[in-house]
């Protein structure tokens, strides 16, 4: 006879980290706890005064927690519950700086539309759970089977439903709209995280309810759910590039490049479900690829927000145009942005050259024309990765007269910017390790085995399809480099003073140095509208809306009035002389003797 689990116990059993939620929930832990060493200083900016600390750190707490409950969660009730303390708990750091217009505005676009998001997950769990009796994840998979083969319709509908909630909390376009307009309005360490983490929970969602789920379920139906996922990567990668490239504000130009980005790996994930069925082996590539890409760009793309917040908290501009010739003012920011600037452009050994690496191969060796197609596709998001790479380092740090004075910033931001920096590179020159690790995320019999390298082993990374061992590049560039110093000489020259030039040309007084508008001009005239945005008007809300989510009025005011009442009534009943203490102390003795008697009686 079974034993019904005590009520607690029936609580944690709701709660599980599979090899899946580990590989989201450990870079949420990480980002989230760096983010938080940089924000003091960060805010203590002038803008920031007027703003209620508390109400900041109690949504930022929220926010953490809702994030990893949503990868932690196995009932979908529970899901559900996460990914809106997530959603709500955002909203309010976007909108933390009250103060401006642009920046409720943009909170309450984001809002809108991540609550459409949220009601089409919140009807797509209804669905499951009315079909299948069922809350729990181990019991999705037999749901999701027997919806195949009884009611295709319906599953359809379900996974649509599914589709539009993810691709808006991943960015996707058309649905990551929200995206251009939050990042510049949230705090930098908000912003890190948004896109970090939190824009990555939605390709989590897509990875266990359409890999973990579907593709095992009813393959199938997966497969073809897979092209329209590869699609709106494919779509997401090249508009989200081109815009990138035609920003001309900091935070703007990582807003699309987040959503660049998250359209390349949910182009590896469609493609892993396209091939599944038939090409196990490079579906393992594609979704390995995505999965690696999903890891290193969290850290690379929180790196460059906090280095955009860097250079705001410098500058006091986000504009590019505003800013230049600060890469010897500020030495430890540019080299992070350097690192930060090349992972994400691709460029080997860096992280973002093995995930777009292994994807590229799932996709061309798949002997699919469609899927060629996406791999090339893929080739052009990944140039334009390196020209908006590009724009942002060389604007901001280089480009402009150089500037005089030590700018860098206080220890605690640069704490957070390295242990990024340190996080990227350890992921750069180890992708086996991680790749092993990855696998037994996958389904082991649609997916293929997972096997943990050892040795050696975790410097490379070895498909069938050919070898990659970044550590060679990196001691190969060390000698290179070594061979060049020795070729120079010790012995430096004195520096000469000559006349700024360009092009092998000095420039005159009228020419100034390539500002950041002046970046890829052509490209900004014929491309810079491909991504079409929304525009929310501004909406004026009655009086009554702000004092009632205002969380000092109706949380921290009232508790802290409370502890003062309790703390004077206290001290006026510990005020007297020793004979009332002794009273007092004689008639509790005796209130407790009477009360003995009583219990024996």
């Amino acid at each position: 006879m079974a034993t019904a689990l005590p009520p607690l116990a029936q609580l944690f059993a709701q709660w599980r980290l599979d090899a899946l939620g580990l590989t989201f929930a450990i870079p949420t832990v990480v980002l989230v706890l760096v983010a938080a060493v940089y924000a003091p200083p960060y805010l203590a900016q002038a803008r920031y005064k007027a703003e209620s600390p508390r109400r900041f750190w109690l949504a930022y707490a929220l926010f953490g927690v809702g994030m990893l409950a949503a990868v932690a969660a196995w009932d979908l009730l529970l899901f559900v519950a996460s990914w809106e303390v997530m959603t709500l708990a955002s909203y309010v750091l976007v909108a933390h700086e009250t103060s401006e217009a642009g920046a409720v505005r943009a909170a309450f676009k984001y809002f809108v539309m991540t609550h459409a998001a949220s009601a089409c997950l919140l009807l797509a769990v209804m669905l499951l759970w009315a079909e299948g009796g069922s809350l729990g994840f181990d019991g999705l998979r037999a749901t999701l089977s027997t919806l195949a083969a009884t009611r295709p319709l319906l599953l359809h509908v379900v996974l649509g439903l599914l589709f539009i909630a993810f691709a808006t909390k991943a960015g996707l376009y058309p649905l990551g709209d929200w995206l251009p307009d939050a990042h510049p309005a949230a705090p930098a360490p908000v912003s890190a995280v948004l896109s970090g983490i939190m824009v990555k929970i939605g390709l989590y969602g897509f990875v266990r309810f359409f890999v973990w789920g579907l593709a095992v379920a009813a393959p199938a139906a997966a497969a073809a759910w897979g092209y329209p996922l590869a699609a709106a990567g494919v779509v997401s990668a090249v508009l989200g590039g081109f815009a990138a490239c035609a920003a001309g504000d900091t935070k703007v130009l990582l807003a699309y490049s987040s959503i660049a980005q998250s359209g390349l790996i949910a182009l590896g994930i469609g493609a892993g479900l396209v091939l599944a069925p038939h090409h196990p082996v490079l579906a393992q590539l594609a979704l390995l690829g995505a999965l690696f890409h999903t890891v290193s760009d969290a850290a690379v793309k929180a790196l460059l927000f906090l280095v955009a917040g860097s250079l705001q908290y410098r500058t006091g501009s986000r504009r590019l145009d505003a800013m230049g010739g600060l890469f010897h003012a500020m030495p430890v920011t540019a080299w992070t942005a350097l690192l930060a600037c090349l992972a994400i452009a691709g460029f080997p050994p860096l992280t973002a050259f093995t995930g777009k690496w292994l994807m590229l191969q799932g996709t061309v060796l798949s002997g699919s024309a469609l899927l060629v197609a996406a791999g090339i596709a893929l080739l052009v998001a990944s140039v334009l990765s390196i020209l908006y790479a590009l724009k942002f380092f060389s604007s901001a740090f280089l480009a402009g007269p150089v500037r005089a004075g030590a700018l860098e910033v206080p220890g605690a931001m640069l704490g957070a910017q390295l242990t990024l920096a340190g996080i990227i590179l350890a992921l750069s020159v180890t992708p086996g390790l991680w790749l092993g690790l990855l696998a037994g995320a996958l389904p082991g019999p649609t997916f293929g085995a997972a096997t943990v390298p050892t040795g050696w082993g975790v410097f490379a990374v070895g498909p069938a399809t050919g070898a990659y061992v970044p550590l060679l590049l990196v001691v190969a560039g060390m000698w290179v480099c070594g061979l060049a110093m020795l070729a120079v000489g010790r012995r430096r020259k004195a520096p000469r003073a000559v006349r700024t030039w360009m092009g092998g040309s000095a420039l005159g007084a009228s020419l100034a140095p390539v500002s950041a508008g002046g970046f890829y001009v052509p490209m900004r005239e014929s491309m810079g509208g491909a991504y079409a945005g929304l525009r929310f008007q501004a909406v004026r809300m009655p009086g009554w809306v702000v004092p009632s989510v205002n969380v000092d009025r109706w949380v921290f005011g009232p508790a802290v009035r409370a502890g003062r009442g309790i703390g004077e009534a206290l001290q006026r009943a510990h005020t007297g002389t020793a004979h009332r203490y002794i009273i007092w102390q004689l008639l509790g003795a005796l209130a407790l003797i009477a009360l003995l008697f009583v219990e024996r009686a």
